[in-house]
């Protein structure tokens, strides 16, 4: 399991988070806060933007953080369904191995076969 060390529970989540300013989802905040602080004196501009700043990398730092430690709760369900799609898997090879796949090949629900009669673009 990974050690909890500083960088791991503070750095690494606000140091991603100062990166999601250059993804597209942030980029309309940011444009908000820019034609805000448009026109104001330089001093006050860059208090905006330190403050602006300050609070994505938090924000999105505390997200960061509550995401895994919402996946680490969910750690152990989520290795019995690799167990469980693991056997799954091998039991598919095993079918198709031994000729036997056929029987998984069934088709469900109306077939393309019924629908060339139907006319009109929902068919």
């Amino acid at each position: 399991m990974i050690e909890a060390s500083l960088s791991n529970v503070l750095a690494l989540p606000i140091f991603f988070g100062l990166i999601g300013f250059v993804e597209p989802c942030s980029i309309g905040s940011t444009l908000v806060v820019v034609k805000q602080i448009e026109g104001q004196p330089v001093g006050v501009k860059i208090a905006q933007t330190a403050m602006f700043a300050a609070t994505r990398a938090v924000f999105i730092g505390l997200l960061g953080m509550l995401a895994a430690a919402l996946g680490s709760a969910f750690l152990g369900l989520q290795k019995a369904a690799w167990l469980f799609l693991g056997v799954v898997y091998v039991a598919l090879g095993v079918l198709y191995l031994s000729g036997k796949a056929g029987m998984l090949t069934r088709s469900f629900g109306p077939g393309l076969a019924r629908l060339r009669t139907l006319q009109g673009s929902v068919a």
